[in-house]
């Protein structure tokens, strides 16, 4: 699935399916890494994905990046 988010970083659907994957797998880092971008392409984030964002820095242990997050919402 990264392979196509690399291919294709402006489609949403990608992004989203990579997250859920993702963190059902507790791969936490990976849904960690593509937050910037994400956030750039689709500003208007769905609560739900903003938790998964902000659930992952928390495992990730990464407090701060996690309760930004939660605070600018």
């Amino acid at each position: 699935m990264k392979e196509i988010l690399e291919l294709h970083p402006n489609i949403k659907v990608y992004n989203d399916n990579y997250i859920v994957a993702n963190y059902n797998l507790k791969n936490y880092k990976k849904i960690t890494d593509i937050y910037n971008a994400y956030i750039d392409y689709f500003p208007d984030t769905e609560d739900r994905f903003l938790y998964y964002f902000a659930f992952s820095f928390y495992s990730e242990k990464d407090f701060l990046n996690s309760c930004n997050i939660i605070r600018t919402r």
